[in-house]
């Protein structure tokens, strides 16, 4: 007799009713049927209750129909405060659930019986609410994680905490929105289970439903392996189921497709994508995101599935470091304007690798037009963004090629301070000025601010510079970071023989 895993079950009994879905098969291994799920605990744990009877079922196909044998079996319920072993379905009462700093992706790593946020991961190192991802409204605050979900949380810094749980060894992701179906447009977090999985082994249901999975690392990266406790994006097809389980010795193949090696649909539109020149753009905070220009008619050769595979995920909560052209893509064409979105923790750097020959030099400014600096893509320049006037922390940036002839200044030219006056208090969202200033040939640079006895109050530029346009920012403070009192100062830009002074108006 041949039995397919789909005909058989385990169900626990009750008062002689059968309670389905309690477990589930997997497959045969090893010429064993292995079962896996989370038994409901609420039964008293005291020694009369030690012992839990299920049914095992079989469904054996015949000529007239479907008949089925029943085989009744004791399992033993381990007492969760006492039993450390780590195998299948077994509570763990150590282990160990670790997390950066800042925002990052979470998940479950086993069942437990108290899912509250504080309970997981400890009331001192949580800064944030738990954000769960709707398909229709987006992010949404909860108190409690559910087992198979990823969600975002803020950290105070790095740790580690301790949970007892019971391990799970498969999960099947069932019921999400794909492509086409939802807002998010196939976009959902989930977690993993209590052990490694790598994308390779991922059975997916129709092949190739996974078109991208991504996780949070200071900064959007593509994952190879889902690990315990971490929350992933992933993009997937209509009416796509994915099984998650724990590697076994021995596994048998067969059922639904895998994924071929660990690239993604996503991973294969960007590597055949030529490039031109790659943008690295990193916070404060040091997250950092590579971003790349491409030809024109490359992009443009792109089909309707390909431009779905190359899209980014939803935009990370506000503060969590996020850099993305408008088009939510990684890359833009390396002609005309444009758009690029920052989040995180300012001021941002944009740095060109300088290894493309046709990679030209790029305008940099806010979307109000307001000039930031030039950057020479070709010899690897680099430019620094300053927090927004309104105090936020995103910006939207505006990156336009130039031509030949707007390449290089003329003339050395220090610009007016904008705003002028302008506020230092520490309360105000739009403190500091923006100062804009030309260099027409290489030479050593900087620009001192003075008070007006002419001692000086601060160095702004120092450093040997090529050709360009640049903005340099300041916040209204000394060296030793303390805010400077009202009045006039005046402020220098100097550049080998030449000099060139403005004076500025500060507040409170």
């Amino acid at each position: 007799m041949t039995v397919r895993p789909s005909d058989v079950m385990l169900f626990e009994k009750k008062g002689g009713d059968r309670a389905p879905g309690i477990l589930r098969a997997f497959r045969p291994a090893d010429d064993c049927y292995i079962f896996e799920g989370f038994i409901d605990n609420s039964t008293p744990q005291d020694n009369a209750h030690k012992q839990r009877s299920f049914v095992l079922t079989v469904g054996i196909p015949n000529p007239s129909g479907q008949d089925e044998e029943e085989v009744t079996i004791t399992l033993p319920v381990p007492d969760p405060g006492t039993e450390t072993g780590n195998d299948n379905g077994k509570p763990n009462t150590a282990y160990k659930v670790q997390h950066g700093a800042g925002w990052q992706l979470v998940s479950m790593p086993v069942m437990l019986a108290n899912s509250r946020v504080n309970s997981v991961f400890g009331d001192g190192s949580v800064r944030s609410a738990l954000f769960g991802f709707d398909t229709e409204r987006g992010y949404i605050s909860t108190d409690a994680l559910t087992f198979g979900k990823g969600y975002w949380l803020r950290f105070a810094g790095t740790g580690e905490g301790r949970v007892n749980g019971t391990e799970r060894t498969i999960f099947e992701v069932r019921g999400l929105p794909g492509v086409g179906q939802a807002p998010a447009d196939g976009w959902n977090l989930i977690g993993g289970i209590s052990y490694d999985v790598p994308l390779s082994a991922i059975t997916q249901s129709p092949a190739n439903a996974i078109i991208s999975l991504f996780e949070f690392n200071n900064g959007y990266k593509p994952a190879t392996v889902l690990k315990p406790g971490l929350g992933y994006w992933v993009k997937l097809r209509a009416d796509a189921s994915l099984r998650l389980v724990k590697p076994f010795t021995g596994e048998r193949g067969g059922g639904a497709s895998k994924i071929s090696g660990s690239q993604t649909p996503h991973d294969g539109v960007l590597a055949s994508i030529p490039r031109s020149a790659t943008l690295t753009v990193s916070d404060a905070s040091g997250s950092r995101a590579e971003l790349f220009f491409a030809p024109a008619s490359a992009i443009e050769r792109l089909g309707s599935d390909e431009r779905v595979a190359a899209e980014l995920p939803p935009a990370p909560p506000t503060t969590a470091f996020d850099a993305r052209f408008a088009s939510d893509f990684s890359f833009a064409a390396d002609q005309g304007a444009a758009t690029l979105r920052l989040q995180g923790s300012p001021p941002w750097v944009l740095a060109f690798d300088g290894s493309a020959g046709d990679a030209g030099t790029w305008e940099v400014s806010f979307s109000d037009g307001a000039f930031i600096a030039s950057i020479d893509a070709r010899s690897g320049g680099n430019a620094s963004i300053p927090r927004p006037f309104d105090g936020t922390s995103s910006a939207r940036i505006l990156l336009r090629k130039s031509t030949p002839a707007q390449a290089a200044p003329s003339a050395f030219v220090l610009g007016q301070n904008y705003p002028n006056p302008f506020s230092v208090s520490a309360t105000s969202a739009g403190a500091g000025t923006r100062i804009t200033y030309e260099i027409a040939s290489e030479e050593n640079v900087t620009i001192t601010v003075y008070d007006a006895l002419g001692r000086a109050v601060r160095g702004l530029v120092r450093r040997t510079m090529t050709p360009g346009r640049y903005t340099t920012f300041w916040d209204g403070r000394d060296e030793s970071g303390y805010e400077v009192p009202a009045g006039s100062y005046l402020y220098e830009l100097r550049a080998g023989a030449v000099r060139r002074t403005n004076h500025m108006i500060v507040v409170k």
